[in-house]
C-alpha cells in the first residue's frame, strides 16, 4: 500500500483473527461473498432528501469503520485503515411510476446486481447507499457493506443514529448521541487481558465434548427460507422464560441443541452461538460501530429435565460470557480431539439489537430484510421483534426439506414451551429427514467397501475425519483430511492390521480402495526410497521439496494442487532405510543420499530445490556438493527457516534425548506427562508398547536425531540467489532479527524475502498455498528454469 501519495490517515488496525477469516473468504470467491451485507429499509412518512444526506454523511464522519478500507498487499500483515474523510457513496432511483408487484422484482433485481459488484475494501468508503423513490411519502434504502468491518450490532447503531440524527437535521437541532469509545480503546483493553484464563476454562469445557457435530453439505450456493410464530406466541414464550428465570436466548440455545441432536442423531450436540464481544470496561463500545462480534462453542445438557436444561444453559451463557474474546482459531486448538478443526458446523443467531427505535423527522424506518450471512452448513436466525421471524440459511447440499423441517421444528417447540407443554413427554414428533452425509465436494460417487482391508480402513476414516459414511474412491485431502491426521491414520492402520506403511505413501494412494491393496500387498517393505514422486509429468524442469523437522513431505500435497501442471514435482522425505530406523545424522550426509536419488529422475543444471524449515541446511548443503562437483549452483526456495550458529544456541532442555534423564525432567516440568509416558513403557515396559505408542516415540527420536544434525551443520558461506519466504509466526519470533542476521552472514545481498500473512503451520495450506507457489513460479521465471 502505497500512503506517500494518499491524504493522512486517520489510524491503522490489526484484523482479528474473525476478520482475517472473512477475509479469506472474500479473496477466495469472491463471486460468493457471504461477507457482502444488504441491509433493506422501508422508510414511511414524507423524506427530506437533502437533510437525508446530510445525516448520512454525518453518521459515517461519527463512525470511524463507514470510512475504512482493508489492505493486505505489500503489507507485513493485513490491516483496515481509518481515513479523515471519505465521499458519501449515495444513489437516488426514481420508481414511482412502478407497480406494486414490478417495485418487488426490480428490488429483488437490484439486490442481484448489487451483489455482483460486490465491494472493493481497498477504496473508501467500503459502504455504499441507494435511495429508491416509490412516492412522496414511500422509499426504500439499500445499504450495502461488508461484515469484516463491522457486527450486527454495529448495523443496529448505525441505523438508530441515523434515524436521530436525521430528526435533528429536519428540527433544526443537533442529536444528542453518546459519544462512540475508539478502537484503540478495545485494543488496550484487549491487549491487557490474560489469556491463560481463556485457555483453561475453554480447554476443561471443550474436553467434555465426545466428538463434533456435523450436518455436513458444506458445498453449493447459500440459499434461504423464513417463517414467522404465531400472532401471540413469542409474548407468551417470553412470558415462559422469565418464570424459568431465563432469557429467551437460552431457552432458544436448548430448542436449537434438540433439533440438531434429532438431526444428527446425538444425544450431546455442539453448535455456533454469537455473541456481541464489547466488554462493559470499554466506555461507549456499545455504542461503537466495528467487527467486535464471535462465535462460541454452545453445548446443550444431556441430562435433566428441560426446565432444568433450560436454566443451565442460561448459567452456561453466564459463565461463557468472560471467556468470550477468543477466536475460532484458538476454539479449534483447544478441542483436544479435533485436531484445530471446529468443533461444530452449524450456528444460531439470536438478533438482540438495537433496532427498536428506527423513526425520527416524520418518518418511520423497517427493516425488511437484514442482510443475514454465514459461512455456515446451516445457520438459524432469530430476529425478535413483532411476532418473531425465523431465518434458515443452508448450503444448498443440506436441501430445503432439511431446512423447512429445522424451521418448522424450532416454530413447533417454541409453541410447546408458550402453552407449557413438558418437552420431554411429547409424542410423534415429526420425522426428521436424512442428511446428506459422507463425500466433500470433488470426490467419487459413493461406493461401499468390497473387503476386510476396505472396510477397516473405510472405519479408520470415518472416526478420523468425522463423516460417515465414506466410499473406498473418496478422496483423502479432498474430505478435508491433513497431513497431521494422516500421520494418526497410519498408525492406527499398523494398531489394527499389523501393517506399517510409510506416510508418503498417501501422496500417491489417496482413496481406501489404494491404500487398502497395499495393506494387502504387505506394506512397502524394506526397499522405501526416499524419492516420493507428486506429479511425473510435464516438460518443464522439476521442483524438488525437502521435508521438515518431523521428517515427512506431507505438507506439500496442497502445492501439487496449485503448481503449474507443466512442471513434475518431487518431493524427498527423510533419509532413513524404514520407518523407525536412525536417521543418517549428518547434513552432508543426507545431502548426497537426497542427490544420488535426484539423479535417478534428473541430471539437468540447475536443480529447482524448495525447503520448508528445518531442510534449509541440507539445501544448502546440495548446493556446494554440486558447485564442489563443478555443476552449476542449484535454484533454492527456503521457506521460514534460519541458519544455526552450532548446537550451544539449543536450549539444555527441549533438545535433550529422548529418554535421557534430563529429557524425562524438562518433560515433567512442563507438564509433558503423556510424551514421558510413552517414553517409559516403550524403553521400560515392551509388553505393554502399541504401535501407536511406538510410533509416537519413534517419532520424537527422528525429530531429536534431524535436529542435532541441523544444530551440528556448519553453514557455508553461499553467495548465490535464495528467495526466502517468512511466515507471521517467524516474523513475530523474538530472534527474527538474528536470524536475518545470520542470513546476511551467509548469503549476503542475494537474499530476496517475501512475508506471507500465513502462521508456520499453515503456509503450505489453502488459501495461502497460492499465494506462494504464485511467488515462486514469477521467481523460477526470473531465474529462466
Amino acid at each position: 500500500m502505497n500512503t506517500v501519495s494518499q491524504p493522512k490517515i486517520e489510524a491503522v488496525h490489526p484484523l482479528r483473527e474473525m476478520q482475517k477469516a472473512m477475509l479469506f473468504h472474500h479473496l477466495t470467491d469472491p463471486a460468493r461473498d457471504e461477507g457482502l451485507v444488504q441491509t433493506t429499509l422501508r422508510l414511511t412518512g414524507p423524506l427530506d432528501g437533502a437533510a437525508f444526506r446530510r445525516a448520512l454523511t454525518q453518521v459515517q464522519g461519527r463512525h470511524a469503520a463507514l470510512r475504512a478500507t482493508v489492505h493486505w498487499k505489500k503489507v507485513s500483515k493485513p490491516v483496515w485503515v481509518v481515513h479523515p474523510h471519505a465521499d458519501l457513496q449515495l444513489e437516488t432511483v426514481d420508481w414511482s411510476d412502478a407497480q406494486r408487484e414490478d417495485v418487488t422484482q426490480r428490488m429483488r433485481d437490484l439486490r442481484e446486481t448489487d451483489r455482483r459488484q460486490g465491494i472493493d475494501l481497498t477504496a473508501a468508503p467500503s459502504t455504499r447507499f441507494r435511495l429508491i423513490r416509490l412516492s412522496e411519502d414511500h422509499h426504500l434504502v439499500l445499504w450495502t457493506v461488508h461484515h469484516i468491518l463491522l457486527d450486527g450490532w454495529s448495523s443496529g447503531v448505525v441505523l438508530r443514529d441515523l434515524m436521530a440524527i436525521y430528526r435533528a437535521e429536519v428540527e433544526g437541532g443537533t442529536a444528542d448521541l453518546p459519544a462512540p469509545a475508539p478502537e484503540s480503546h478495545y485494543l488496550r483493553w484487549l491487549a491487557g487481558r490474560d489469556g491463560s484464563a481463556d485457555a483453561a476454562y475453554w480447554t476443561d469445557k471443550l474436553s467434555h465434548l465426545p466428538g463434533p457435530t456435523t450436518v455436513g453439505g458444506d458445498t453449493g450456493t447459500r440459499e434461504e427460507l423464513s417463517g414467522e410464530l404465531e400472532p401471540g406466541v413469542a409474548n407468551t414464550f417470553e412470558r415462559a422464560c422469565r418464570e424459568l428465570r431465563a432469557t429467551p436466548t437460552a431457552a432458544l440455545q436448548y430448542l436449537y441443541g434438540r433439533i440438531l441432536g434429532r438431526l444428527v442423531e446425538q444425544d450431546t450436540v455442539c453448535f455456533g452461538t454469537t455473541v456481541s464481544g464489547r466488554p462493559a470496561e470499554v466506555p461507549g463500545l456499545m455504542d461503537g460501530v466495528g467487527m467486535y462480534a464471535g462465535v462460541l462453542p454452545k453445548r446443550t445438557p444431556a441430562e435433566g429435565s428441560w426446565r432444568e436444561a433450560v436454566a443451565e444453559m442460561h448459567r452456561q451463557n453466564g459463565r461463557d460470557s468472560a471467556h468470550q474474546y477468543v477466536s475460532p482459531e484458538q476454539i479449534g486448538a483447544w478441542t483436544p480431539w479435533a485436531d484445530g478443526r471446529m468443533p461444530y458446523d452449524s450456528l444460531l443467531i439470536v438478533q438482540n439489537y438495537p433496532w427498536e427505535e428506527l423513526a425520527g423527522g416524520g418518518v418511520e424506518a423497517e427493516i425488511l430484510e437484514g442482510g443475514l450471512t454465514s459461512n455456515f452448513p446451516l445457520t438459524v436466525t432469530v430476529l425478535p421483534r413483532g411476532n418473531w421471524t425465523i431465518f434458515v440459511r443452508y448450503a444448498a447440499a443440506i436441501g430445503g426439506e432439511t431446512a423447512r423441517w429445522v424451521l418448522e421444528e424450532l416454530q413447533r417447540l417454541i409453541g410447546s414451551v408458550a402453552q407449557g407443554r413438558d418437552l420431554l413427554e411429547q409424542s410423534d414428533p415429526p420425522v426428521r429427514p436424512e442428511l446428506p452425509r459422507g463425500q466433500a465436494s470433488g470426490t467419487a460417487a459413493y461406493e461401499p467397501p468390497g473387503n476386510p482391508s476396505q472396510l477397516t480402513l473405510r472405519d479408520i476414516w470415518e472416526k478420523l475425519l468425522g463423516r460417515s459414511p465414506i466410499g473406498v474412491n473418496a478422496d483423502f485431502f479432498e474430505l478435508g483430511g491433513t497431513s497431521l491426521q494422516a500421520i494418526r491414520m497410519f498408525s492406527r492402520i499398523e494398531e489394527t492390521t499389523g501393517k506399517r506403511l510409510p506416510p508418503s505413501l498417501l501422496l500417491t494412494h489417496r482413496t481406501i480402495r489404494q491404500l487398502a491393496g497395499q495393506v494387502d500387498g504387505g506394506g512397502a517393505g524394506p526397499d522405501w526410497q526416499h524419492l516420493v514422486p507428486l506429479r511425473s509429468g510435464g516438460k518443464k524442469a522439476p521442483v524438488f521439496c525437502f521435508h521438515g523437522g518431523l521428517g515427512h513431505v506431507l505438507m506439500y500435497q496442497p502445492m501439487s494442487e496449485v503448481l503449474d501442471r507443466d512442471r513434475p514435482m518431487y518431493a524427498l522425505q527423510a533419509a532413513v532405510d524404514n520407518v523407525g530406523e536412525e536417521a543418517a545424522l549428518s547434513i552432508p550426509e543426507m545431502a548426497s543420499r537426497y542427490l544420488e536419488e535426484i539423479a535417478t529422475v534428473w541430471t539437468e543444471d540447475p536443480l529447482i530445490l524448495i525447503s520448508y524449515c528445518y531442510s534449509a541446511a541440507v539445501c544448502l548443503e546440495m548446493g556446494r556438493q554440486l558447485i564442489a562437483a563443478g555443476r552449476q549452483p542449484p535454484v533454492i526456495v527456503a521457506i521460514d527457516t534460519g541458519p544455526s550458529e552450532g548446537r550451544h544456541v539449543a536450549s539444555p532442555y527441549t533438545f535433550r534425548r529422548p529418554g535421557s534423564a534430563l529429557w524425562y525432567l524438562a518433560l515433567l516440568r512442563r507438564g509433558k506427562y503423556r510424551r514421558a509416558t510413552n517414553q517409559f513403557i516403550h524403553d521400560w515396559l515392551p509388553a505393554a508398547d502399541t504401535p501407536t505408542r511406538r510410533n509416537a516415540v519413534l517419532a520424537d527420536r527422528l525429530k531429536y536425531d534431524l535436529r542435532m544434525a541441523f544444530y551440528d551443520y556448519t553453514w557455508p558461506q553461499y553467495p548465490h540467489g535464495i528467495l526466502l519466504f517468512r511466515s507471521r509466526d517467524f516474523r513475530l519470533r523474538p530472534d527474527v532479527d538474528t536470524f536475518m542476521e545470520r542470513w546476511e552472514k551467509h548469503i549476503g545481498e542475494r537474499l530476496e524475502v517475501v512475508d506471507t500473512e500465513a502462521g508456520h503451520r499453515t503456509v503450505l495450506d489453502p488459501p495461502y498455498v497460492s499465494e506462494v507457489v504464485g511467488r515462486i513460479e514469477a521467481y523460477l521465471d526470473k531465474q529462466r528454469v
